[in-house]
């Protein structure tokens, strides 16, 4: 079966009309993130008393960010069966430090979709994202995980990341 081709839509202010949608997708990704931390155990799941933002605070961050240079929001919809997200990757740019007049990337959300995990989509998404991080000559990028996101540890893994103290931490390169 020839695998279907992926196209990735970066989110600027002229085309917000998904926005509502990928907000409640990144909600929805994060609230299972932080589900799984806790085990299940919902006495315990007030997010170490924050809670996660609402559907409506992830529309005003991403209004905040889609025209900042500084943030690129990537997403990818399925082709077919329901038009659904399947994929979404955030990355920013770091202050600029002093000493070295360089500015780091750090990976804010990468997610896709688990029945898409074994195609094309993964890869696709990190060289876009890291191609951006490359342009912004950034030395390294930085993402954190949880304890049980395996599969994502194990794709930057394979990219070369090291762990540093549930951080993973690597160069900018587009393999």
């Amino acid at each position: 079966m020839k695998e279907m081709g992926y196209n990735l839509t970066e989110v600027k202010e002229d085309n917000l009309k998904d926005i509502k949608e990928l907000a409640e997708c990144m909600r929805t990704v994060q609230y299972y993130n932080e589900k799984g931390i806790y085990a299940g155990n919902h006495m315990f799941m007030g997010y170490q008393g924050y809670g996660i933002p609402s559907k409506k605070e992830y529309i005003s961050f991403i209004k905040d960010i889609v025209d900042n240079s500084s943030f690129k929001l990537l997403y990818s919809r399925e082709e077919c069966c329901g038009n659904k997200i399947i994929a979404v990757g955030l990355g920013a740019l770091t202050s600029m430090a002093n000493e070295t007049k360089t500015r780091c990337g750090r990976v804010m959300f990468f997610w896709v979709h688990p029945e898409k995990r074994k195609t094309t989509l993964n890869n696709k998404l990190y060289k876009k994202l890291f191609g951006w991080f490359k342009k912004n000559n950034c030395p390294s990028v930085s993402i954190s995980f949880k304890r049980h996101q395996d599969s994502l540890a194990k794709f930057f893994f394979n990219k070369g990341y090291k762990v540093d103290n549930m951080e993973l931490v690597g160069p900018v390169e587009v393999v």
